[in-house]
């Protein structure tokens, strides 16, 4: 997952913003709760996948969603050759 999203930062401008404090950290998990909050808490802070450079926002969250789709259906395609003997095709 790590490759994945250096390949994405790669191509951007981003903070170095983390909080080292525990408690400006659970404060935004517990009062940032709508996706959209987090995405401008994340956009003010000058990250692009992160609230606070550890808990995904929606853009973060997205990159992971197609990553594992992506390597599950890898697996289901794997899976269907070996069984069938046979290329499959989506």
């Amino acid at each position: 997952m790590q490759s994945v999203f250096e390949g994405y930062l790669d191509k951007v401008d981003s903070s170095d913003y983390i909080s080292t404090k525990v408690m400006r950290v659970m404060k935004d998990v517990l009062l940032y709760k709508k996706p959209s909050r987090i995405d401008a808490l994340s956009e003010k802070r000058g990250l692009h996948f992160t609230l606070d450079g550890i808990h995904l926002n929606s853009k973060g969250a997205q990159i992971v969603a197609d990553a594992y789709s992506s390597l599950i259906d890898q697996f289901i395609i794997d899976e269907k050759e070996v069984r069938d003997g046979e290329p499959y095709e989506v």
